[in-house]
């Protein structure tokens, strides 16, 4: 888009660096930051639903949501399609299961 890594005015240390602090502000807040990203969307929107689950360790082990336009769209087509872009991917190594009405 800019023609090129070399004018991106960034260093590949650079994001490096920025990837180390953005981790380091998360540490150990980042389930939290999802729930409270939801639960906000949730008292702002009367049609927005979420709902979650932590383990026996306090640890978020379930999460679901659906804005809206997801459960308009399943009013009229009786089906869910879904996909987890990070299925194997994260630190957990969490495995995605989709559960089909």
């Amino acid at each position: 888009m800019v023609g090129g890594v070399e004018k991106m005015g960034a260093m590949q240390l650079d994001f490096k660096n920025y990837r180390r602090e953005v981790l380091a502000y998360m540490q150990g807040g980042d389930a939290q930051m999802v729930i409270s990203n939801y639960l906000d969307k949730k008292a702002d929107y009367s049609d927005m639903y979420f709902e979650y689950e932590a383990n026996e360790n306090d640890q978020l082990a379930r999460v679901f949501w659906a804005d809206g336009m997801a459960r308009k769209q399943y009013s009229a087509f009786g089906d869910v399609v879904s996909f987890d872009a990070t299925y194997k991917t994260n630190r957990y190594s969490l495995v995605f299961v989709h559960s089909p009405a």
